[in-house]
């Protein structure tokens, strides 16, 4: 495996359903140096764990095709600002922002903005 496989193995979706199915652990992840273990593995159960959700649930996982675990960490940081009540819900959201394409640091900002738009934020 070259580099770039490598690095295409470690998209943020391939990653999150191996350690929901339990074929990948937390303190493997951390044995192989990876300090973000226990973030990837909250995140593990955001997208493949129990919701009431489910369909906007997988929605957000096909809309995150591709995103790093970085940007899934954004789209999260950004989604939990979101205030009950809001114009969407927090599963809308998130799906909208796993649509988001570019940079960590482009999607941060394009997420920020989207959440400000809706005005109802922590």
């Amino acid at each position: 495996m070259d580099i770039d496989a490598a690095l295409q193995a470690l998209r943020g979706m391939r990653v999150l359903e191996e350690l929901s199915s339990g074929r990948l652990s937390t303190s493997r992840i951390e044995a192989l140096g990876f300090r973000d273990a226990g973030a990837w593995d909250r995140l593990a159960g955001v997208y493949f764990g129990p919701t009431r959700h489910k369909r906007l649930q997988a929605a957000a996982r096909v809309a995150a095709e591709g995103l790093s675990l970085d940007a899934l960490g954004v789209v999260e940081k950004h989604t939990r600002k979101l205030l009950k009540g809001a114009a969407v819900t927090e599963w809308e959201l998130r799906v909208e922002l796993c649509g988001l394409r570019g940079t960590v640091g482009e999607i941060d900002r394009a997420a920020a903005a989207r959440v400000r738009e809706y005005g109802d934020v922590r």
